[in-house]
């Protein structure tokens, strides 16, 4: 990680094709995901994935919502 870090934030996003429209929303989760189904936890869950990657939190805290 240390590695790459430095360029990581040179990347740069580009659209290539919306495969979605913007109002697009799962319809489907396992059951212990129905939450993500609401965009504001989806996001959440998002932040802590990236943050398990960064190795600032555990595997099991990906999954802890805030109250």
């Amino acid at each position: 990680m240390a590695m790459f870090l430095p360029i990581y934030g040179q990347l740069t996003q580009n659209k290539l094709v919306q495969l979605f429209d913007d109002g697009w929303r799962p319809t489907s989760l396992p059951q212990r995901l129905k939450h993500l189904i609401n965009p504001k936890e989806a996001r959440i869950y998002i932040q802590r994935v990236l943050q398990f990657y960064e190795g600032a939190i555990e595997t099991s805290d990906i999954t802890k919502m805030p109250r």
